[in-house]
């Protein structure tokens, strides 16, 4: 295009030029470049997020194994704890007071004591009688308390001696409760009344099922 040959004319047009320049850069900046910029700086935004959960899914991944190891150790322990010593309390043909009168017995016999009478307190919990997997809770407790309570006629020293035999031999157990009435025609036996209390499974399935997954860990190993 051919300029005019009038000074001020050609000034104006090339301000309008100059003008027209600007506008054009203006437009492509904002329009183009800058829409072009902020998703290049989105783009880098979303590759170091990337990057970072890729960072910490490698931590994760690496600790894993250290994971698996404390949960077999965990598991057999508890094994250990339930279905070796019977720190836990289980039931003899779905009758936990058989059992729970046994134990009692065999150290009362060991001292030459006598038990008059043992009976529960108390029913079992209505999840241990629920047999619906559907309705049970994963989040609810595992263990669940079974209390009897126990009558003997002895020497203090003897029920003394009683008690921490009992209390040696499951650690877990607790003896709740404790009633001593003397008899004034015999002052060396004591009409005793005790409480023991015994953790038990909530749900009969679960040691059978960490036994199973104790045997799987093992076959892997």
């Amino acid at each position: 295009m051919k300029l005019p040959d009038d000074k001020n004319e050609r000034n104006k047009i090339l301000g309008l030029i100059a003008v027209g320049v600007i506008a054009a850069c203006y437009v492509g900046y904002n329009f183009g470049i800058k829409t072009l910029l902020q998703k290049q700086h989105d783009t880098l935004e979303k590759i170091s997020d990337f990057e970072e959960k890729i960072r910490l899914a490698n931590i994760d991944i690496k600790q894993i194994p250290i994971y698996i190891k404390k949960n077999h150790e965990i598991i057999d322990k508890i094994v250990d704890i339930s279905e070796n010593k019977l720190y836990i309390l289980h039931p003899n043909l779905g009758n936990f007071l058989l059992v729970a009168e046994d134990i009692i017995e065999s150290h009362a016999n060991r001292l030459n004591l006598t038990i008059k009478n043992v009976k529960r307190k108390g029913g079992l919990p209505s999840r241990f009688t629920n047999n619906d997997d559907s309705k049970k809770d994963s989040k609810a407790p595992r263990f669940a308390p079974y209390t009897v309570n126990v009558e003997i006629e002895c020497g203090f020293a003897d029920f003394i001696k009683l008690i921490q035999a009992i209390e040696e031999q499951n650690p877990y157990l607790c003896i709740t409760r404790i009633g001593i009435i003397g008899q004034p025609n015999n002052v060396t036996q004591h009409v005793i009344s005790f409480d023991i209390q015994w953790p038990i499974w909530l749900d009969a399935k679960i040691p059978m099922k960490l036994v199973a997954e104790q045997m799987l860990s093992k076959s892997q190993q």
